[in-house]
Formats: structure tokens, C-alpha cells, sequence
């Protein structure tokens, strides 16, 4: 018999008596059957002995058996065997179905035979992309797929072994389409089954979807005194202190920082929105704020003492000085309180203190203020 030829069965019909008559010559008559494909199942109100006599009847007849001339109920029960065992990958397999219908007088049985053919390893469904959104597990599910084939169906009639690639692994391109992050990826299952029937399923391309913003929150809010050095550095270091999550691949932050309006050390509030974009153009944004503050001029307000107003400061070149009182002239000090610079006052209610030629530091100049002394700071850079 070829592989291809038609399975053929056979019924035989073993005794009758008593008048109890069957017919199983219908019963799945020309029908053919391989391995990738299921003989009729065997009715499960035969495979037990329980006295269902009307229904037991009605299910034989609904599958092309005659009973006739029955005396009283009938069971009928059902038994597969295998007249044959694979062995040395044979092609054909005989399986025998045995019915036995019984009334209260007598039995009979009919013997139906299937002849089914075997075939080697086939790909039913093929393989599928690996298609995931990036803010799944990656790896786990990949590995899923890996060791589903791609979820592929594959049907052979012997078991199959599944021979993956040696080191799966995920690599993400940067290259963005349409919300989606492609990766060049090409995917080789060999399996062979115990008969060494061979067959190979491959697939090519992964798709990571990324259609979500990255997560973004701003650091919290920060205050900087009008005397502290260099706050550009200080903002800049505090916008770097965001934290971002549920990003997928590469994100770039931006920000609205204006220097200008920080050089120009005036008490104010500045809002500092950050914003982030991935590779998909997803964007998310955040604000957090920046007070700047002149304690100094706090602390006098509430003291009820107006010290002179320095300005700018910090400084690169040069500071003017306003508000002096019972001064003669202006002594600047360094930081271990060496006078390096006397101006004198000028005519006017502004004096001026070139800086220009000094090293970058911390200054001091003493103000002397309802007989108390104090020290005025000045930054150079």
C-alpha cells in the first residue's frame, strides 16, 4: 500500500441469535484516515456498561449501525486495540474498533479495522513575528515564543525533537517606524522527529512596539540664595537629578533653561520645565521650580538694618555699591581678611570696585552699620 492510498477498513459481523439482528456495513464505510487527522471518536456512553438502552441505540444508528429484532434493552460497548506496533518508523498502523451490542437475551459484535498511513514532519501554521510592546518582559516572553516555535503548529505522526538556536537573543535596532522599533532578526528551529524526518521553520524580523511616553519626573523644587557661586552649575546639576521609567530604547531630555535670566541675579522664581522624547517621538514633560533669594536682604528686613545693595554679585568684572554710610573708602578683603583693594567713594550714591584683575574666589568688604560691623560678600568668577 503507498502512502497515499486510501485507508480501507473492514466490519465483520460475529454471530447473531435469538433474533437480535445488526448491521455495521455503513459505519464509517470508504473513509480515509492519516495520522495527522482523528478517527471518529469512540461515543463515551459505549465505553461504559450502564444500562442506557434507548440512548445507546440512537447513537449507533446515528453513526450507521442497524439493530433489529432486539429483545428488550441494549448496551452496546466499544474497544479500540492495535493490531499492529510502529516499529522501525513502519507507515501504516492497523487499529481495530470492536463494538458489542447485548440485549437481555443475546450478543453480537462487529469488528471495524482502520488502516491509518503516517506521514513525516509538516508545518501546518508557520511561524509568527515576535510582536511585543516594549514595556512587557521582554525576555521571558521571548523565550516563550523561542520554545513555542514561534507558536507555530507542526504536526508529524512520531515524537519530534526541537532543536533551538544555540544563544537566542533580542537585539533592538535604533531605527524607529511608525511606533515601532525594528530589529533584524533572523530565527532557525531544526527539528527532527524519532524517525529522523527533518524540517526546518525560520522567521526573520522582530517588531518591539512603542507606542507610550516615557515616564518623567522632575526633581523636587530648590531654592538658591542670590550670594551663592556660580547657580547656573547648581541648576543644571539639580535638572540632571530626573528620573525617567517605561522608556524603550534611547531617550533624549531637553530643557527651557534661560541662562540669561539667571545671570541676571534678580530675586525671582523660575520654572524649569524638562521635557523627554524615545525614538518613536514619544514625549513626556515635568516642571519643578527654582526660587532665588536674597537672604541678606531678608535677614536685614527683619533686623530693620539696610546694608549697602552689591551689585552684580556674582561678578566677572567690576561691582557697584549703593547705600554706604559713614564709609571713607571701600577696603575689599580676601578670605583671610587682607585688604588687596581700597577705592574710594565716589561723589555720588554709586561707587564702583574694579575686579576685573582679580583671581576668581570669595571677597569681603566691611560695612560699618549703627556702630556694628558687618561683612559684605562678594563672588568672583
Amino acid at each position: 500500500m503507498s502512502l497515499n492510498s486510501f485507508i480501507y477498513f473492514f466490519v465483520t459481523l460475529i454471530g447473531t441469535s435469538n433474533g437480535l439482528t445488526i448491521d455495521c456495513s455503513d459505519i464509517d464505510n470508504n473513509s480515509t484516515y492519516n495520522c495527522l487527522s482523528d478517527i471518529p471518536a469512540i461515543p463515551e456512553e459505549f465505553l461504559d456498561t450502564m444500562n442506557t438502552a434507548v440512548l445507546d441505540i440512537a447513537i449507533f444508528q446515528s453513526i450507521g449501525g442497524v439493530i433489529n429484532n432486539n429483545c428488550g434493552e441494549v448496551i452496546i460497548t466499544a474497544q479500540d486495540s492495535l493490531l499492529t506496533i510502529i516499529s522501525d518508523c513502519d507507515t501504516t498502523q492497523t487499529l481495530q474498533r470492536k463494538y458489542t451490542i447485548s440485549d437481555s437475551l443475546s450478543s453480537s459484535q462487529c469488528v471495524t479495522t482502520y488502516y491509518i498511513e503516517y506521514e513525516t514532519l509538516t508545518i501546518v501554521n508557520h511561524p509568527r513575528p515576535f510582536v511585543i510592546d516594549c514595556n512587557d518582559n521582554i525576555d521571558s516572553i521571548f523565550n516563550d515564543w523561542l520554545q513555542n516555535i514561534g507558536y507555530a503548529d507542526i504536526k508529524g505522526c512520531y515524537n519530534t525533537v526541537r532543536t533551538l538556536p544555540e544563544e537566542p537573543s533580542l537585539e533592538i535596532s535604533d531605527v524607529c517606524i511608525l511606533g515601532q522599533e525594528i530589529a533584524n532578526y533572523r530565527v532557525q528551529w531544526f527539528l527532527e522527529d524519532t524517525c529522523s524526518n527533518t524540517l526546518v521553520a525560520t522567521i526573520g524580523g522582530v517588531v518591539v512596539l512603542d507606542n507610550n511616553p516615557p515616564v518623567l519626573t522632575c526633581p523636587e523644587d530648590i531654592t538658591i540664595d542670590i550670594s551663592e557661586p556660580y547657580p547656573i552649575e547648581i541648576i543644571l546639576e539639580q535638572i540632571e537629578q530626573y528620573q525617567l521609567s517605561g522608556e524603550c530604547g534611547m531617550v533624549t531630555t531637553t530643557n527651557n533653561l534661560d541662562a540669561t535670566i539667571v545671570d541676571s541675579l534678580s530675586v525671582q522664581s523660575i520654572p524649569i520645565t524638562v521635557r523627554a522624547i524615545d525614538l518613536c517621538l514619544n514625549e513626556s514633560e515635568c516642571t519643578f521650580k527654582v526660587d532665588i533669594v536674597n537672604s541678606t536682604s531678608i535677614k536685614d528686613s527683619k533686623s530693620k538694618i539696610n546694608l549697602p545693595l552689591i551689585f552684580p554679585n556674582p561678578t566677572f568684572s567690576s561691582i557697584s555699591i549703593d547705600n554706604l554710610q559713614d564709609e571713607n573708602d571701600i577696603h575689599l578683603m580676601d578670605i583671610n581678611a587682607k585688604v588687596i583693594k581700597v577705592t574710594p567713594l565716589s561723589g555720588n550714591k554709586t561707587t564702583q570696585v574694579d575686579m576685573q584683575d582679580l583671581p576668581q574666589g570669595v571677597y569681603f568688604i566691611p560695612v560699618r552699620i549703627n556702630d556694628k560691623l558687618h561683612m559684605l560678600k562678594v563672588l568672583k568668577y
